[in-house]
């Protein structure tokens, strides 16, 4: 535990300026670090002590602590001047590894942000999952939405926006956005409402591109119906209460943000009772050196497994069970319609 008032790593800290210290062989001074430092000087005979701190755009980052032990020669004024010099040859290199976890985390940030809970509809289930990349530097655009819109129908949507940086984050901001506010605005079919968000996509954003499956779940004419389009995205898996499972490829268009002309088209599925209808991004799916049907075909074997299984579980099992690669974020949204 420190002191504030006063000793040689608190001076260090408060004035920004590298403290040196020499003293008898395992006599550090009671105030010169926490306890456990001046313990471990003590037991291992430090004469001498050099605390340098850190400082990045005018922001101290770290502390640096350097010792001589035993008979060796204290630190001096050249010692602690070379220590001095190293960091500040990184300086650069260290500005840039916090500016890039700057940008993870504000990324991180928004993207939770925008990941909002479920509604509740009587005799529905929905479950959303999202694991962001453990990879450190690997930042995505992937995303779900589901929200009811004011004719009782249920809207469900799942996109990625390419790339993994802080500008496929605000991409995903902006298509989620975009994307929200043109199926509220009309209920026309979803490939239109898609082509709609394609042009609006390819006119604002040129640089941009994206996948996404949309979708109403509303009713039929004698059950529940999905009606959905899919740009450029991994269809759509249904599992029935038996134990079927097969992918929804009714509805095939481009992905977003290309100078597509034609209409995107759309497809209607029946939603049985106690099926489970599931939305992911390609993360869930993809393993580099591999086949994307090899993952197609895991990802529909490893859920008709888990048709009877509670929604929550199903979701969590899928994560677990799947051999996912660890460089891509993964959305989920998982639909039951319950016995």
């Amino acid at each position: 535990r420190l002191t504030m008032r006063g000793g040689g790593f608190v001076d260090a800290v408060r004035n920004a300026q590298p403290v040196l210290k020499t003293f008898p062989p395992g006599e550090p001074p009671e105030d010169l670090g926490p306890t456990g430092t001046v313990a471990w000087l003590r037991a291992a005979m430090a004469n001498s002590m050099a605390i340098l701190p850190v400082t990045v755009d005018g922001v101290i980052t770290a502390v640096i602590t350097a010792a001589t032990c035993g008979q060796r020669t204290p630190l001096g004024q050249v010692d602690l001047d070379l220590l001095r010099q190293t960091f500040e040859q990184a300086h650069d290199l260290l500005r840039n590894v916090l500016s890039m976890q700057r940008a993870r985390q504000f990324a991180v940030t928004m993207q939770h942000s925008l990941l909002a809970e479920p509604p509740h509809v009587p005799g529905i289930d929905i479950a959303v999952r999202y694991r962001p990349s453990p990879a450190a530097t690997e930042v995505g655009g992937d995303w779900y939405d589901s929200f009811l819109l004011p004719s009782g129908a249920l809207a469900l949507a799942v996109g990625d926006v390419a790339g993994h940086d802080l500008r496929a984050a605000v991409g995903m901001g902006n298509l989620r956005n975009m994307l929200r506010a043109m199926v509220v605005d009309r209920e026309e079919p979803p490939g239109q409402i898609l082509g709609r968000l394609n042009v609006a996509t390819g006119t604002l954003y040129m640089e941009d591109t994206a996948t996404c499956v949309l979708g109403r779940v509303e009713p039929g004419r004698d059950n529940l119906e999905f009606h959905y389009a899919v740009a450029g995205h991994p269809p759509p898996l249904l599992v029935t209460a038996d134990g079927g499972a097969r992918y929804l490829e009714g509805s095939t268009n481009p992905m977003l943000g290309l100078p597509v002309m034609e209409d995107f088209d759309s497809a209607r599925e029946p939603l049985p009772s106690g099926c489970t209808l599931l939305l992911y991004t390609d993360g869930l799916i993809e393993r580099p050196g591999e086949d994307l049907g090899e993952g197609l075909e895991r990802l529909r074997t490893g859920a008709a497994a888990l048709a009877c299984a509670p929604l929550d579980e199903f979701c969590d099992e899928l994560l677990s069970s799947m051999p996912i690669s660890e460089m891509d974020d993964i959305a989920m949204l998982a639909l039951r319609r319950p016995r």
